[in-house]
C-alpha cells in the first residue's frame, strides 16, 4: 500500500470511528429526551404471576436529565436516581430508603419493547421475575 492510499485509509477509518460515536451520541439524547419530557406512570408491575399494579395506582414519575428522578402520589415524594444504558438496552433506579411500592422499582432493568410513550422492562430478582411497564402521560 502506498502511503497516500494509507492516509487515505487511516483518514476514512477515523471518519467512520467520529460517525459512529455521534450516532450513538444522537441515540442517547433521543433516549434522554423521551424520558424526561413528560410523566410515567406504572401501567403493570407483576411479580411472577402475580399482579400488584393497583399498589401504584396514584403514583407519578418524572425523570431529569441529571440523573434523578422524583415519585410522587399527594400525600407521598420520594427523590432517587436513575440511568439509562442504550447499548446494553438497561434502565435502573434506586429509590433509597423508600418504601413499598417504589423500593419494587430499584434494580436494573432489561428493556423488552419500547416505544415513544412507553417502556416494557423486567427484572430476574432472587423472588422471580418482575414484569414492569411505564406509560407516559
Amino acid at each position: 500500500m502506498n502511503k497516500q492510499a494509507f492516509f487515505i485509509y487511516l483518514i476514512a477509518c477515523a471518519s467512520l470511528c467520529s460517525c459512529k460515536k455521534l450516532i450513538e451520541e444522537k441515540e442517547k439524547n433521543a433516549f434522554l429526551e423521551v424520558m424526561t419530557n413528560g410523566h410515567w406512570r406504572v401501567e403493570s408491575y407483576s411479580e411472577g404471576t402475580i399482579n400488584i399494579t393497583e399498589l401504584f395506582n396514584g403514583y407519578d414519575f418524572k425523570f431529569e436529565t441529571d440523573g434523578t428522578v422524583t415519585g410522587a402520589n399527594g400525600r407521598v415524594t420520594s427523590k432517587g436516581t436513575w440511568a439509562g444504558d442504550i447499548e446494553n438496552y438497561t434502565i435502573s433506579s434506586n429509590f433509597p430508603g423508600a418504601e413499598d411500592p417504589l423500593k419494587k422499582l430499584n434494580g436494573m432493568w432489561k428493556i423488552t419493547n419500547t416505544k415513544l410513550d412507553f417502556v416494557n422492562a423486567e427484572m430476574n430478582t432472587n423472588s422471580g421475575k418482575m414484569v414492569l411497564q411505564l406509560k407516559k402521560f
